[in-house]
């Protein structure tokens, strides 16, 4: 059984995701999980708070990294700027927020 599982996590070739805005590719060995965000202060998850798909990146340098046009896009938060990090060489402004797994 626990095989099974780790085949469906672990897909060895190309797959598809659904978005809030249409369908992505997904490619072999990325394991994708269903996220949102909230602002800091929220404990709870709301019921109402809208869920994406994110790979799962063990070797992200950071928390976690998504456009933010996908952020306007699928979440509709206006979230604090904290400051800035190196994400793939590149300067991107870093945001505070939770993410929710």
């Amino acid at each position: 059984m626990a095989v099974k599982l780790i085949e469906r996590l672990i897909p060895e070739t190309v797959g598809e995701v659904a978005t809030p805005d249409g369908v992505l590719s997904v490619l072999p060995y990325q394991i994708t999980v269903m996220v949102s965000l909230t602002h800091l202060g929220v404990i709870e998850l709301p019921a109402d708070s809208p869920r994406f798909p994110a790979v799962l990146d063990t070797g992200n340098n950071h928390n976690f990294a998504i456009r933010r046009a996908q952020v306007d896009r699928w979440t509709g938060l206006v979230l604090p700027k904290l400051g800035q990090v190196s994400v793939g060489g590149r300067i991107v402004p870093l945001f505070a927020a939770n993410v929710w797994i």
